[in-house]
């Protein structure tokens, strides 16, 4: 049979209508899905939105909970008796509804509750631990909304400073002999400076750390014309670089007045007990008989329990050329001369833990290592490390050595004392003398180089330099550590027509974190900064 062409066209025809038909219906089906996902894109897009939002509410929720306890820990410290925990009512110390935030933007809200967990209250520091949970809901732009929740820890606490926290600090800023102390131009302070009398400023000294003082007001040169401000500046005359800011009307801060924790500490005592020493107490710890009412003979002791050190070194009596060295089996070594002429070297083997203590041929060992503690009960006529080789100290202390010497007197420097590897090491030096002075000898040699926290408080306790108005000028004291003293002891002169005389001063703040042991604590407590600390986070 003969198909005629017309039929085919009409074959044709149907053909690309079903074709355009499909092609249309593939093309719908293209664009309703393009618009479903781009649908699901922007709702994922707003969901994080929202998320995000939700996440910055417990940001803000941690900052806030920061700045209230923060605040709220220094009005009560600032009305605290010193006695007891400074958080008397823990239960009330929040608001019973808790902390919230509303963004001004409506973007999100936080709620955070607490509640308390424990506490631990030290002689030295106090600890508030609370459980805080925050739930914050977050908002998009487009409406979208997420809500999750941060559980934690928040710890409050409030710990006493020491005086190692200071690069210099008097009680009363002048000398011992009344005369004034001004800081001017060539003066270079890069630690903390405190005192609890009036500074002076002269010119243009520089001060990189934080400086404070409990007058309100500061005296400033003028040229000659000394005239008080309560002020960082005089015009343009005075103007000390504060880097670290200058605070004036500060509460005084009151040196120690004995050095009986150090003592206990030497005597294998707690150190957190500040009452004085009983006679009996140190017969009992040196291995005498504590009911004998005679003095105690004078002597080198190692408190001990008979095989195992119980406590530091204990000099009663005088200390003569005490020495810090290492020897060439890279020990620390003590040795030292009592007031009758009798000299012992105390050996400290950390690899085995055991101490060797060495009198004439005798030689003892005992189990374990002495506390970081050297006492003396008079003075300490000669301090000092190694004598300097082809013009360089050797090292005095070696990198894991962290000791305080404390004497009742005076304390007499007559060599360098140095760190080994100072930047990497842990050693540290404390320095101190409780009714007498720290003095540098007229026989120590020029450009002394001192690693050490040093601190004076005797009735006219200072750190000064013997001799200083006829001694030669010995270019500068290089000390890494602070000072602490009651008068700013005077280390040289100078004058216009007889040049300079004694040493200058170079000191530098020891920023390597390390405190003496068993170093004076400061009386005053600090709030530290509350820092949250997450546990958990989960959307809900």
């Amino acid at each position: 049979m003969k198909i005629s062409d017309n039929s085919e066209a009409g074959v044709a025809l149907v053909i690309a209508i079903i074709v355009a038909g499909m092609m249309a219906a593939m093309s719908l089906a293209i664009t309703t899905l393009s618009i479903t996902e781009k649908g699901i894109t922007q709702n994922q897009k707003f969901a994080t939105q929202a998320l995000y939002m939700a996440d910055a509410g417990i940001e803000v929720a941690k900052q806030q909970m920061a700045a209230f306890s923060q605040a709220k820990m220094e009005s009560l410290k600032n009305c605290w008796p010193g006695v007891g925990p400074i958080i008397t009512d823990v239960a009330s110390f929040f608001p019973e509804e808790g902390l919230s935030f509303n963004d001004p933007n409506g973007r999100f809200q936080v709620q955070t509750t607490f509640e308390f967990a424990d506490s631990s209250l030290e002689s030295t520091s106090q600890t508030f631990n609370f459980h805080y949970a925050s739930v914050a809901s977050g908002i998009s732009f487009k409406g979208s909304r997420k809500q999750v929740i941060s559980e934690g820890t928040l710890r409050l606490s409030a710990s006493r400073g020491t005086f190692a926290d200071f690069l210099i600090f008097t009680d009363i800023h002048y000398t011992p002999d009344g005369n004034e102390i001004w800081f001017h131009t060539s003066g270079y302070f890069d630690g903390r400076v405190h005192s609890n009398g009036k500074l002076r400023f002269a010119y243009f000294p520089t001060f990189e750390d934080l400086v404070t003082c409990v007058p309100q007001k500061a005296v400033y040169y003028n040229r000659g014309w000394p005239i008080e401000l309560d002020a960082d500046r005089n015009g343009n005359r005075d103007v000390p670089n504060f880097y670290g800011g200058f605070m004036r009307g500060v509460d005084e801060i009151p040196l120690p007045s004995n050095s009986f924790s150090q003592e206990r500490a030497a005597l294998g005592y707690a150190p957190g007990d500040t009452t004085p020493v009983t006679l009996s107490e140190r017969k009992a710890a040196l291995g005498l008989d504590p009911y004998d009412p005679s003095p105690i003979p004078a002597g080198i002791y190692l408190p001990n329990d008979g095989s195992s050190v119980t406590g530091g070194i204990y000099v009663v009596g005088d200390a003569d050329n005490m020495r810090l060295y290492i020897d060439e089996n890279g020990f620390q070594n003590y040795e030292m001369t009592d007031q009758n002429g009798i000299t012992k070297r105390i050996v400290l083997d950390k690899v085995n833990s055991v101490t060797k203590v060495y009198a004439g041929s005798d030689s003892t060992i005992y189990t374990g290592l002495p506390r970081g503690m050297i006492y003396t009960t008079g003075d300490i006529n000669h301090l000092g490390g190694p004598a300097r080789v082809d013009g360089s100290p050797p090292p005095a202390l070696d990198d894991e050595t962290q000791v305080t010497i404390t004497a009742e007197g005076d304390i007499v420097i007559d060599r360098d004392i140095t760190y080994e590897a100072y930047e990497a090491s842990e050693s540290v030096l404390g320095i101190y003398s409780s009714d007498g002075d720290v003095r540098i000898s007229t026989s120590a040699p020029d450009e002394l180089l001192l690693d050490a926290f040093i601190m004076a408080i005797g009735e006219d306790g200072c750190f000064t330099v013997d001799n200083f108005r006829y001694r030669h000028y010995s270019g500068q004291v290089h000390l890494r550590g602070g000072v602490v003293q009651r008068y700013y002891g005077p280390f040289g002169t100078f004058s216009p027509w007889w040049g300079m005389t004694g040493f200058g001063r170079d000191f530098r703040y020891d920023r390597r974190g390390f405190t003496p042991p068993y170093y004076p604590l400061t009386p005053v407590f600090r709030v530290d900064q509350p820092v949250p600390h997450p546990i958990s986070w989960r959307e809900v």
